[in-house]
């Protein structure tokens, strides 16, 4: 038995979770898969054995989700610092070197992509919304 954290994107609500739960739970070996919404993270549980971690993410791709490590993400990350740290030290860089410390996990952009996305559609939804309720309500307040 061995137990994983894998990063999906694209949800965008709770069916969607579950969807994914079908779907790798359906895979010969997973005992267990439980997608948290909130973080965007399925926990799963599996028999190395009868199913590696290319079928699991394979399968969450096939459900329409993009599956990603953790693991390999907070490497990938580590790594980029190492070298911008190592950079900036032979350059002598002192403010670049400390903003290199605070630097926040490369996930961070695409994060800020979903949320001025939900803000637009926000905006739209609201743009349509005014005038319905103008239409609809106008003449129980008085307009």
């Amino acid at each position: 038995m061995k137990k994983r954290r894998i990063n999906i994107n694209g949800m965008t609500c709770t069916a969607c979770a579950k969807a994914v739960e079908r779907s790798v739970g359906k895979l010969e070996g997973v005992h267990s898969a439980n997608v948290n919404f909130a973080t965007e993270k399925l926990d799963v549980e599996y028999d190395e054995n009868i199913v590696d971690i290319g079928r699991i993410k394979e399968s969450i791709n096939k459900a329409g989700y993009e599956a990603w490590d953790e693991e390999k993400q907070e490497k990938k990350e580590r790594q980029y610092q190492e070298k911008q740290y190592i950079k900036n030290k032979k350059n002598g860089n002192i403010k670049n070197i400390i903003e290199t410390g605070k630097q926040v996990y490369v996930g961070r952009e695409r994060k800020e992509n979903k949320i001025r996305l939900m803000w637009t559609r926000f905006v739209v939804a609201l743009v349509f919304t005014i005038p319905l309720l103008y239409i609809a309500m106008g003449s129980m307040i008085g307009f």
